[in-house]
């Protein structure tokens, strides 16, 4: 009886610690790509709601979770955490950028090269592929911001984003 009661702190130690851990760690890059965002001219719009969606010859994924979206130049930094938990997790960073020679923000885990982008009302949702190898597939970003909170229209004016009216 005592092994399974010290196995089961084991357990609940390692998902305990674990999740601190990789919350630890994206916490700090997050605070790095903040840093190296000092000097840009950019706009930050907090907590949006993200839908991450993808479909591959292998794979069907979904994840909806809150980001702080940050608008610069041709790139949108989706910043993600978990806000169903009793603290945010803050999960890694990812760069969406028109270009593929656009530089990486350090701190950032990924950098995806949207291929299109479309808006409708306070939604935007980004077409782009998966990171590639046999997990290449088609896959969505779809950014649902409050309503009449933010000015959708200037910041894709401003940051010269090729966009298409959704149908």
């Amino acid at each position: 009886m005592t092994n399974f009661i010290i196995i089961g702190i084991i357990m609940f130690s390692w998902v305990v610690f674990g999740n601190l851990g990789i919350h630890l760690y994206f916490k700090k890059k997050r605070e790095k790509v903040i840093e190296n965002l000092n000097g840009i001219n950019h706009k930050i719009a907090n907590n949006i709601v993200t839908h991450i969606s993808g479909k591959s010859r292998l794979n069907i994924s979904y994840q909806r979770k809150k980001s702080d979206v940050v608008f610069y130049e041709n790139n949108i930094l989706i910043l993600p955490y978990n806000a169903t938990k009793l603290f945010k997790q803050y999960q890694p960073s990812l760069q969406y950028s028109f270009s593929k020679t656009e530089n990486k923000i350090d701190g950032i885990s990924t950098q995806i090269r949207i291929e299109n982008l479309m808006q409708k009302e306070n939604k935007i949702k980004l077409f782009h592929k998966g990171i590639g190898g046999i997990l290449n597939g088609k896959m969505e970003t779809e950014l649902e911001f409050p309503l009449n909170e933010t000015d959708l229209k200037e910041l894709i004016s401003k940051n010269k984003y090729a966009v298409q009216q959704w149908l």
